[in-house]
């Protein structure tokens, strides 16, 4: 019994912390948008996969009984203890989202005391009321296995689901009616922005309907009714309204206006996209006369580094050239000496042979016999 109570009071437990971690935070924190998102998506995203995955093969179950050795009712009570912890945290991140918005009543704001601002309170907790009320009686009629999806793990305990209370009148109470509580707290800080994020929750929440809870209950349901009086009533008196033709001349000015809008849209689209385009051809253009031009003067720097690698090529060959000469003059016995630059006379029986390489080569003279200077 203990173990009970500790498990009903983790989830406030826990929802009282992240409130305490929301409220120190900041206004306007994008941390408090990223915490609602975090907990939607692990409660749509990740618990929703866990439903599916346990319809199709028992993984939940399955999973459990062979990591802990559980048994079907130990499993299911295991879920109920993540399904309300997630549940708890969700309406928490959304009523923290309060602190995102600006709040209209204060300072700089209206007062909250005027007729504008009552009516919107009033209307606003009138939807919260309504809201607590339809999750009360749902949670009388389907109780908590129910609530936390017992037929997905116990299989169901009737073969016809129950249609009590608010079932009466509609198939999902807590789809159509549940949600309202979010819509509440828009219209009590007037925020736009949290309205469209009630609106966002609700199609979502009728998409996990759809793909998640309905087909399990044809699955394992002798029979699941398609729609409650009360929603044929409204369905009914709604293609009523749609044939009266003052509703069907607000229907086609809307739809002119909308077609005028869109034409409009695309036009203005498609004048920015001409500009952008020629933008984008301009610089496609700097960029490959850019390309060109560097490749010019990359030519050049080639070349001038071919005729620096050839010049020094050409000295290296000389040098190795006169090397070559020098050896082949002292192999013929040739004298060889370096030039001075003393301008002197070289003696008469000589003559003197000077390459470019500064060496001079002496070369004796033969004497001639018989002749008189």
């Amino acid at each position: 019994r203990s173990s009970t109570r500790l498990d009903r009071a983790l989830p406030g437990f826990l929802a009282f912390q992240l409130l305490l971690v929301g409220c120190a935070l900041p206004r306007a924190s994008p941390a408090l948008v990223l915490l609602f998102v975090a907990w939607r998506a692990w409660h749509w995203g990740v618990l929703g996969t866990v439903l599916v995955m346990q319809k199709r093969s028992g993984y939940w179950t399955r999973r459990m009984a062979e990591k802990y050795g559980m048994g079907p009712a130990d499993v299911f009570d295991e879920w109920k203890k993540v399904f309300r912890v997630s549940k708890a945290m969700n309406q928490v991140a959304f009523a923290l989202m309060l602190r995102a918005v600006p709040w209209p009543y204060g300072e700089g704001g209206v007062s909250a005391f005027s007729a504008h601002s009552l009516a919107h309170i009033v209307g606003g907790l009138s939807l919260v009321f309504i809201a607590f009320y339809a999750d009360m009686s749902s949670r009388q009629v389907v109780g908590e296995f129910g609530v936390c999806y017992g037929d997905f793990f116990l299989g169901p305990r009737s073969r016809l689901p129950s249609y009590c209370g608010l079932y009466r009148y509609i198939n999902n109470p807590e789809c159509a009616f549940g949600l309202l509580k979010y819509y509440g707290l828009a219209l009590i800080v007037q925020s736009w922005p949290l309205f469209w994020l009630a609106a966002t929750i609700q199609v979502v929440q009728v998409l996990f309907v759809q793909f998640v809870e309905l087909p399990h209950m044809e699955n394992v349901y002798e029979y699941v009714r398609s729609a409650a009086a009360l929603e044929r009533a409204i369905l009914r008196h709604a293609k009523a309204a749609a044939s009266h033709p003052g509703v069907r001349n607000v229907a086609m000015r809307a739809r002119t206006a909308s077609t005028s809008s869109m034409t409009k849209l695309a036009g203005e689209t498609r004048k920015r996209g001409a500009s952008l385009s020629s933008k984008l051809r301009g610089i496609e253009s700097d960029i490959k006369r850019d390309l060109e031009r560097l490749k010019s003067e990359m030519q050049r720097h080639e070349v001038v580094v071919t005729a620096k690698k050839l010049r020094e090529s050409a000295k290296v060959k000389l040098r190795s050239l006169d090397e070559e000469i020098v050896a082949l003059l002292e192999r013929l016995g040739v004298e060889l000496s370096v030039e001075s630059d003393d301008e002197g006379e070289s003696p008469p029986s000589s003559r003197q042979v000077s390459p470019e390489g500064g060496l001079s080569a002496t070369v004796p003279t033969p004497a001639v016999e018989g002749v008189a200077a």
